[in-house]
């Protein structure tokens, strides 16, 4: 037996899933962080937890880098 998908059945799940994945992680990205906006004392959104770690581990990096390049 043969089976056969044609691509109009299967294009729209996937497109629908993707979409609500994006939608779900914009919404997480500009939430509230909880945790963060405690220890800060100032309210700050996930996105903004994520950039700050973000830039904090590139600079640590380009330090560690140029540490060993420079002969240290």
């Amino acid at each position: 037996m043969q089976q056969t998908i044609q691509i109009g059945q299967v294009q729209p799940s996937v497109l629908s899933n993707a979409e609500r994945t994006v939608k779900n992680w914009r919404a997480w990205w500009n939430a509230k962080s909880k945790t963060m906006s405690e220890m800060i004392g100032e309210d700050c959104t996930h996105g903004e937890v994520v950039a700050t770690n973000l830039v904090f581990t590139v600079g640590v990096m380009a330090v560690a880098i140029l540490g060993t390049m420079i002969g240290g």
